[in-house]
């Protein structure tokens, strides 16, 4: 017998339960943060829901480009 992490007891091995998408939960995982910032930030900005999606995209893109760039310079050196 085999106790799980809320303390009930199984007779299935551990390598025998299906395996998980991790992927799949790390992609809901982002996602659930991302509907959870906006939300947020829309019921400050008043429910404008469209431009604050527009300026999270605006920022997250600047941020990435900016990323790319200096690993760009960094390699040319």
């Amino acid at each position: 017998m085999i106790t799980t992490k809320k303390g009930y007891l199984s007779t299935i091995p551990v390598d025998r339960y299906p395996k998980k998408d991790i992927m799949g939960d790390k992609t809901v995982r982002v996602r659930a943060d991302l509907h959870h910032i906006i939300k947020i930030e829309t019921a400050k900005n008043g429910g404008n829901v469209k431009e604050v999606m527009e300026i999270r995209l605006r920022s997250k893109l600047k941020s990435v480009l900016i990323v790319h760039y200096l690993k760009i310079l960094y390699n040319r050196n």
